[in-house]
């Protein structure tokens, strides 16, 4: 009996792994493609890492293209013509559609050290900085101290990837200032739900469903 119970259990959690994530992340698009977010929320940052062949150039010390040279591109090469977003205009966009925006500044990460509370229609947000000289056990402080002021989420804003694999169990969000190749859709490491930065134009959304589902992703035009 204990046997079969059990695997009922397994089996539950492995239907909402597999399915019923997946659902309540598709139900998340669904309410933002139809413009009803009421009930949401919305974190957005700014992108702050260079385009990767800006970064190769710059790593190999490639001299910049002269004036003279610097419209020439191969027939099959397109150039960009999505116009940068700003973080004001996909904030006026999620609220427009019932959404609560949160409006973080990762390019000032010491604003959140020592770790501050932000409160938008009821929803509390606790969120600091550290880096990887901070000890774990100040870190671990600093999110108890937060959890224990009823904050809904913790947020860790981090610097170094290293972090990543470091993660507090209590903490809901990693954000890292830099390109760590991690899916634009955000992934989840030790249960923490991790974001990096997009680049320079860009804007990241971390969105959490009315039912605490979190979902992200790259807005590149509105």
């Amino acid at each position: 009996m204990l046997a079969l119970l059990g695997l009922i259990v397994l089996a539950a959690m492995v239907w909402y792994i597999f399915i019923g994530h997946n659902w309540n992340i598709a139900a998340s698009n669904i309410d933002e493609s139809i413009g009803q977010m009421d009930g949401y929320t919305v974190i957005l940052y700014e992108g702050q890492t260079l385009p990767s062949t800006e970064r190769n150039r710059i790593s190999s010390n490639q001299p910049l293209l002269d004036d003279e040279n610097r419209g020439l591109q191969k027939p099959d090469e397109e150039p960009e013509q999505n116009e940068p977003v700003s973080m004001h205009e996909a904030a006026s966009y999620y609220r427009q559609m019932g959404a609560t925006v949160f409006m973080l500044k990762p390019q000032a990460p010491y604003a959140y050290d020592p770790p501050i509370v932000l409160n938008k229609n009821g929803f509390f947000i606790g969120i600091y900085y550290a880096d990887g000289s901070t000890p774990r056990l100040e870190a671990q402080l600093r999110t108890a101290d937060l959890k224990m002021r009823g904050v809904d989420f913790v947020v860790l804003l981090v610097n170094d990837a290293r972090m990543l694999t470091n993660t507090l169990s209590s903490v809901d969000i990693i954000i890292c200032t830099s390109d760590e190749e991690l899916s634009s859709h955000g992934e989840y490491h030790d249960g923490t739900f991790c974001v990096d930065s997009p680049i320079i134009g860009q804007v990241q959304t971390i969105i959490i469903s009315p039912s605490n589902v979190l979902t992200s992703k790259t807005i590149t035009w509105l």
